[in-house]
């Protein structure tokens, strides 16, 4: 009895550890730390690049980046690049025109111990106010 409880108990423990990936959630692989523009926030101005810092070096081979308008409209991406400087940094230029609204960035990359990692955010393209305060 005592055998089947801690084996229902260990169980349990390994499905609520984890995500929604299948992926145990595991501080020590790769995830985005922060991006340009940032999560859930609004720019008054287009981004010519976009700029996704992660908590170590992606596999660059295995890296990709989307961005969708908010009527799923895909929008043109250069390929992504490491920065020369900071090997956790991934640049993405903006060669798509880009009108105000809602956009979802999606990425996809390999961390080094090989885990595929991804996710998505928004930020909100808005117009700039005119210094009278009209747009």
């Amino acid at each position: 009895m005592v055998r089947s409880l801690f084996a229902v108990a260990v169980a349990v423990t390994a499905l609520v550890s984890l995500d929604s990936d299948g992926q145990a959630d595991d501080l020590r692989h790769l995830r985005l730390e922060r991006a340009e523009p940032a999560v859930d926030t609004v720019v008054t101005t287009a981004p010519e690049e976009l700029r996704l810092f992660y908590s170590e070096e992606p596999h660059l081979a295995t890296t990709t980046v989307r961005m969708m308008a908010e009527d799923e409209t895909a929008i043109e991406l250069a390929a992504p690049a490491a920065d020369a400087e900071n090997k956790q940094l991934i640049r993405v230029g903006v060669e798509g025109d880009m009108a105000p609204g809602l956009y979802t960035v999606a990425w996809r990359t390999t961390s080094a111990d090989g885990h595929v990692v991804r996710g998505d955010y928004r930020f909100t393209v808005r117009e700039a106010s005119g210094a009278d305060g009209s747009r």
